[in-house]
């Protein structure tokens, strides 16, 4: 039987409306937000509740991990830019079969600067270094285009959902959610 991660009642939050959900073991469950000027507000708030505990309507068994972009401060950037080997040996667990799958792209290398990586492999090192520690995650595929989204949800299926781990996608894209086990779709609440 598999496990139960999260189940929420559903709830509001700021003016949108979540609707109930679960998410088990082997799923990938899409969140469908739509791509409004304060959606990355209501998006940065619910990672946030699904990441920690909360006062609201959720019972999270498992917490998730969040898949952060990868960002550096201006100053590091000038000076001394972050390679992908250094990210890699600070983010990524090096007993895991995903610690050098990044290299399997032609032109990367330990000494590739991230600043130089476009938006598809550039999320794939930050999702596969959040992989080698955590089966349980939350992530986008904000700044990618069809490709790389397609990329990103054979990556996360294969290494996270046929893994036993479970995993929330956040997307502004309305009909991408058909690759996923489940979807639901949250509502701006009107006035």
């Amino acid at each position: 039987m598999r496990k139960k991660i999260i189940s929420s009642r559903g709830f509001q939050l700021n003016g949108y409306y979540i609707p109930p959900f679960e998410l088990y073991e082997r799923e990938l469950l899409g969140i469908y937000l739509e791509n409004k000027s304060d959606s990355h507000i209501i998006y940065d708030k619910i990672v946030k509740l699904f990441c920690f505990e909360s006062e609201y309507p959720i019972e999270i068994n498992k917490t998730l991990d969040y898949a952060k972009h990868f960002r550096q401060n201006i100053f590091r950037q000038k000076f001394k830019p972050v390679t992908v080997g250094e990210y890699l040996n600070k983010n990524a667990n090096p007993k895991s079969n995903l610690f050098n799958t990044i290299y399997e792209i032609d032109y990367i290398n330990p000494k590739t600067r991230i600043e130089t990586l476009p938006g598809n492999p550039r999320r794939l090192l930050t999702l596969s270094a959040l992989i080698s520690k955590s089966t349980n995650i939350i992530f986008d595929t904000i700044a990618q285009d069809s490709e790389g989204i397609k990329t990103t949800l054979d990556f996360v299926h294969e290494n996270v959902v046929n893994q036993n781990g479970s995993a929330i996608w956040f997307s502004f894209f309305k009909d991408s959610m058909k690759t996923c086990t489940r979807h639901i779709e949250i509502e701006k609440i009107k006035n």
